[in-house]
C-alpha cells in the first residue's frame, strides 16, 4: 500500500485532489470529483455524474510514462445508477 512498482498506478482512494495528475473536462452540468460515498476498497473513488443527453464528463492524464503515451490498459470497477437506457452508451473510451 502506498508504493507503486509499475509505470502507472492510480486508485483515487488515497488522493486528496485530482490535480496535478488529471485534467477534468465537463459540460452540460456534468461533474467529476473524488467522493467518499461509495469507494470500492478504500476511502475514496472517482465519481462521474452525467446528466441525460449530455456527453462530457472526462479526465485526461497530464503525466504519463513514454511507454504509456500510445496505449493504456487497466481495470475499472464502476456502478451505474439508474440503469442506462437501451441503445448505445459509452462508459470508457
Amino acid at each position: 500500500p502506498g508504493v507503486c512498482t509499475s509505470l502507472f498506478c492510480e486508485d483515487f482512494e488515497s488522493a486528496a485532489t485530482l490535480a496535478p495528475m488529471w485534467t477534468v473536462r465537463t459540460a452540460g452540468g456534468n461533474t467529476v470529483k473524488l467522493d467518499e460515498t461509495m469507494p470500492a476498497h478504500g476511502r475514496r473513488a472517482i465519481h462521474f455524474h452525467a446528466n441525460p443527453n449530455t456527453n462530457l464528463a472526462m479526465i485526461f492524464g497530464k503525466i504519463a510514462a513514454t511507454e504509456l503515451r500510445q496505449r493504456l490498459w487497466g481495470r475499472a470497477y464502476f456502478r451505474v445508477t439508474p440503469q442506462p437506457p437501451a441503445g448505445h452508451t459509452a462508459f470508457v473510451t
